[in-house]
């Protein structure tokens, strides 16, 4: 029997989030497996939970493991929002794919520190993010190791401060800084760079991350 847990997400009201699942063992195993990744900032600080053909899959981002790893290490969003908490909920397992785990982010925090992106700089600003609802999800191989990071999927972007972006997007939107929309400079840059680095491979990709 299904319970539900009261929290308080800074958007004026209390979101209920269902803290226990009627699974199998194998699927209660595996949403706690995907839980640790996620506690270790999904693979970045510890890259051994991640296959060696893992990759990042956003909507406009596509990384390998490394180009994944240097990436969100380089963003260092604690240091931009030390009280940056992701509120995950609703895990499941999807039926379709059975290693392949399911859950929702609500993110919100405070920008009290600078944050780098894209060669960009934003001072502290005192600025309160509210995320939208997002999708992501942890794919799984026999070895117990994640293939695939998917997220960024906003679920209803009437909901939070970020004008309907995810991830670090979003954060930007609420902060004021350039908004990722079709046809933008932002947007095409990153289009661009994975389309050349789906199409590279072996040391090419490797060399094109490093510039």
């Amino acid at each position: 029997m299904s319970t539900s847990l009261g929290v308080d997400l800074g958007y004026g009201y209390i979101e209920h989030v269902i803290d226990k699942y009627c699974c199998t063992t194998a699927e209660e195993d595996l949403i706690e497996k995907a839980k640790a990744l996620f506690a270790a900032d999904s693979g970045v600080s510890n890259p051994n939970l991640l296959a060696d053909d893992f990759r990042f899959e956003f909507p406009v981002v596509s990384l390998a493991k490394k180009a994944f790893v240097t990436a969100v290490s380089s963003f260092k969003i604690d240091e931009a929002m030390p009280d940056l908490d992701p509120h995950p909920y609703h895990w499941r397992v999807d039926p379709y794919e059975p290693n392949r785990v399911w859950f929702t982010v609500r993110a919100s925090g405070t920008h009290t520190g600078t944050l780098r992106f894209n060669g960009s700089v934003f001072p502290p600003s005192g600025k309160t993010y509210l995320g939208a609802p997002e999708c992501q999800s942890y794919t799984f191989n026999s070895a117990g190791q994640c293939t695939s990071y998917t997220g960024g999927y906003v679920m209803d972007r009437r909901v939070g401060n970020t004008q309907g972006l995810g991830a670090l997007f979003g954060i930007l939107a609420a902060l004021g800084g350039p908004v990722l929309t079709p046809g933008s400079p932002t947007y095409i840059s990153l289009t661009v760079a994975n389309s050349v680095r789906m199409g590279l491979t072996g040391v090419a990709a490797a060399s094109f991350d490093q510039q």
